[in-house]
């Protein structure tokens, strides 16, 4: 019996660990610049990210390849107002890039829900007020 538990135990962390490994993906959130992009395996869930934008127009850039499942994407600028939504589901690849133009600036809202997600997924928004210049955070010495 001691034997039994302590393999399934062990099988138990090995599941464990395998689950773990199966959403491999990042985030980068900066003024005017926002990336979200990995690979996953059977992701469920809602990510909501915070991201402050200080220009009049964003560009929008999203592509993926899924072997099942979907994923939601939605964009509130900062005023509050919806600005953007996107559905990617089925076994597809697609992608799309458009520019958002007369949208208020300020703390965004970036929500990205999963439904049983299996693939390689990412999103990128590049605001104007970014465009052609290079994010330095304050205080970082020779940036």
């Amino acid at each position: 019996m001691q034997r039994l538990l302590t393999t399934m135990l062990l099988l138990a962390s090995f599941l464990v660990a395998g689950c773990a490994g199966a959403d491999q993906s990042g985030v980068s959130n900066m003024t005017d610049n926002f990336a979200y992009g990995g690979q996953v395996a059977g992701k469920s869930g809602t990510s909501t990210y915070t991201w402050h934008e200080t220009g009049s127009s964003v560009m929008v850039s999203w592509g993926g390849q899924a072997s099942s499942g979907s994923f939601d994407l939605a964009l509130k600028d900062g005023a509050g107002n919806q600005v953007y939504t996107r559905s990617f589901s089925g076994t597809a690849q697609n992608g799309a890039s458009e520019t958002m133009n007369n949208v208020k600036s300020g703390d965004w809202t970036v929500t990205v829900t999963f439904h049983g997600f299996t693939g390689q997924m990412g999103l990128s928004l590049l605001g104007s007020g970014g465009r052609g210049t290079n994010y330095c955070p304050p205080g970082v010495p020779g940036c």
